[in-house]
């Protein structure tokens, strides 16, 4: 692990004070205990994994940074409120979950815009940001599958794209160097309606039969698109061009 900078530190810094004022809201405000406490938790295991980043929170010159910047903030601040969203999703507050998981949701728009505007590009926002959105969605999911709210063979689809774009990058880094990744149409689409299925699944409306064939049909189209970005990628290094690929999230 690379020596502690002051943009670690602060990051760091940040996901507990986000913890803090979250759970603190929850506690007093909404009455939820237990969902406090799973912040309080999630924060601080956020804080601790920060300072394990410190080689990320760096310019694209590799010079370390003064401070993580406001794209980075509102990644770490995605990560803090994970455990909040499934805390109150499992203790029933599914009003609650839905507000929450909607702010969190509009953090990942937010971010992006952030960056460019401000041209804080990083390599903390490249790796941890869809690192963000996998966790999030995929611990969502877990609840709805513990809950019973989804079916087995909708939630091994999910972890299926998941898993693959994992061992797939993994390898593809090992074997022909770093991977340029990007958002692609197939990406997008299914983004907006696994959001969009989410917050139909916390809120129990919705015709969920079709909201379930549509998100398997999702997940598949990105496990295919997946599988075909990998491909060029091989193709192009074989040949020693550097691809245009990138990440179905």
């Amino acid at each position: 692990m690379r020596p502690s900078t002051p943009a670690v530190r602060s990051a760091a810094r940040f996901a507990l004070a986000t913890a803090i004022v979250t759970a603190l809201v929850l506690a007093l405000v909404a009455e939820k205990i237990a969902a406090a406490g799973w912040t309080l938790l999630g924060g601080v295991l956020v804080a601790g994994a920060l300072r394990f980043s410190g080689g990320l929170l760096r310019s694209p010159y590799g010079t370390p940074l003064p401070s993580p910047g406001a794209a980075n903030r509102l990644t770490v601040v995605r990560f803090v409120w994970i455990a909040p969203v499934c805390a109150l999703m499992a203790g029933g507050a599914r009003d609650l979950a839905l507000a929450l998981y909607i702010l969190l949701g509009l953090t990942d728009i937010v971010d992006g815009i952030v960056a460019r505007v401000r041209h804080e590009r990083t390599l903390f926002g490249v790796v941890l940001d869809p690192v963000a959105d996998v966790l999030s969605t995929l611990a969502l999911f877990t609840v709805f599958l513990v809950d019973n709210l989804i079916p087995l063979w909708l939630y091994l689809l999910l972890a299926a794209r998941y898993v693959m774009l994992a061992a797939g990058a993994a390898v593809l880094t090992r074997r022909y160097g770093p991977i340029p990744y990007r958002a692609t149409l197939p990406g997008k689409v299914v983004g907006v309606v696994q959001a969009a299925g989410a917050g139909l699944i916390i809120l129990g409306k919705g015709p969920v039969e079709v909201v379930f064939a549509v998100l398997g049909l999702g997940f598949a189209w990105v496990i295919v698109s997946q599988g075909l970005i990998g491909r060029r990628h091989i193709r192009n290094a074989t040949r020693g061009r550097t691809t245009q690929g990138g990440s179905s999230r």
